[in-house]
């Protein structure tokens, strides 16, 4: 990542002030992570601009943009009159949910995180069984040890400093997964108290308030 920082650290984009996205008073126009490139803004044109700002500092850097792996996203109605965006002459794919930097957003309801959600309260899970399965290869699984595989591979807050939870029932896949482990780990039934699952005997947290104390560190 550090030789493409500097590889990329000459490169610009015309400023467009009223669809620029701006932080703190920053326009922000474009992100880099490696050669992962993001390019957003409040209208399609001006996207489509930027993008041709990307392409002009390619060919003089012999860097070459792959179409077919470039994807576009629109959050919110899209206006009838806007065209599809194009890279190197090429109409590139709309598509409703896209991975960044092992994020995923979507554009299929209100929350763009609750695919991302999803697909960590379903990773989560998988672990969750396969960790669970030992006692049938095994002894019991002792509750010291299960609550540390909790703690190391099942706790699902993977990007939750970013991901924040925008409505009140977002983490509820993740809080599903939580309570359901903790209770076969403690020899609980499903209709048992949450309160029991988090104690000083458990060192476990709620994953709502874990989520947000990550988030604010």
């Amino acid at each position: 990542p550090i030789l493409w920082n500097l590889f990329l650290s000459d490169l610009t984009m015309r400023r467009h002030a009223v669809d620029d996205v701006a932080l703190a008073g920053v326009s922000v126009s474009h992100l880099e992570q490696a050669d992962d490139i993001v390019v957003f803004s409040t209208s399609l044109a001006t996207v489509q601009a930027k993008l041709n700002d990307l392409m002009s500092w390619c060919s003089p850097n012999l860097a070459y943009i792959n179409a077919i792996k470039t994807k576009y996203m629109v959050f919110g109605p899209r206006n009838a009159r806007d065209r599809d965006l194009c890279v190197n002459g090429r109409r590139i794919e709309l598509v409703d949910s896209y991975t960044y930097v092992a994020i995923c957003f979507s554009t299929a309801g209100p929350d763009v995180s609750a695919q991302h959600t999803a697909e960590r309260a379903a990773a989560a899970r998988r672990t969750a069984n396969v960790c669970l399965s030992i006692e049938t290869y095994a002894a019991q699984l002792p509750p010291w040890a299960a609550l540390t595989l909790c703690q190391s591979h099942i706790d699902p807050h993977h990007g939750c400093e970013v991901v924040l939870d925008a409505r009140k029932e977002s983490p509820t896949p993740l809080v599903r997964v939580q309570h359901t482990y903790l209770r076969r780990v403690l020899g609980l039934t499903s209709r048992s108290r949450t309160s029991v699952l988090f104690t000083p005997e458990t060192g476990v947290w709620p994953i709502t308030y874990r989520r947000i104390s990550l988030a604010l560190r």
